[in-house]
């Protein structure tokens, strides 16, 4: 479905197959560049999460790619909402290139670290957040969620390090060195 011009009302029914119908054998669903909506973008990210009153999903999505749908910090922030302590069933989720600010991918890692995080309800093994801006306050969160459950990799934009130490040699170039973990170049 990536590319497709989709719009709410669609990711939303398309949610109730994953959860209710025909779809509940889904493993990964990749919506990235569709413009689904804040609210199509929570439909499919709860379709599949167990709810707070010990209510089991019966879906089998593993992976869920929401990538440049411009859902903003907006987004982000209701998307927190359903990520309070993890998710349940989703593996990966990318939500990379959806401009949203440092305050908006702080509020989604805050959830994500909070105290509920627990190994046997969360099954979240990778975050991509890269393509939406970070800073100081994103690196400090994701310290602390590397402390608190350290088998999450979170994929983001990592700042060049500033000294003359961080460039290689290639060549007749000197290239910047990016500092260690998962990270690619805007």
């Amino acid at each position: 479905l990536s590319g497709n011009t989709l719009d709410e009302e669609f990711c939303r029914s398309f949610a109730t197959c994953i959860e209710q119908g025909p779809l509940l054998s889904l493993k990964e669903l990749d919506v990235s560049r569709t413009r689904c909506s804040v609210a199509g973008a929570v439909a499919l990210l709860s379709c599949n999460a167990d709810t707070k009153d010990g209510d089991t999903s019966h879906s089998s999505m593993k992976v869920l790619n929401l990538f440049g749908n411009q859902l903003r910090s907006e987004g982000f922030v209701e998307m927190s909402k359903v990520l309070q302590g993890g998710h349940s069933k989703l593996e990966s989720l990318d939500l990379g290139g959806n401009e949203a600010t440092e305050a908006g991918v702080v509020a989604l890692l805050n959830a994500i670290s909070s105290e509920t995080m627990d190994e046997k309800r969360n099954s979240l093994c990778l975050l991509t957040v890269g393509g939406n801006q970070g800073g100081a306050s994103v690196e400090a969160v994701i310290k602390e969620i590397q402390r608190v459950h350290p088998k999450l990799d979170i994929a983001r934009d990592k700042p060049l390090r500033q000294n003359n130490s961080s460039s290689r040699a290639f060549g007749n170039m000197n290239l910047p060195v990016q500092a260690p973990g998962t990270s690619w170049m805007g």
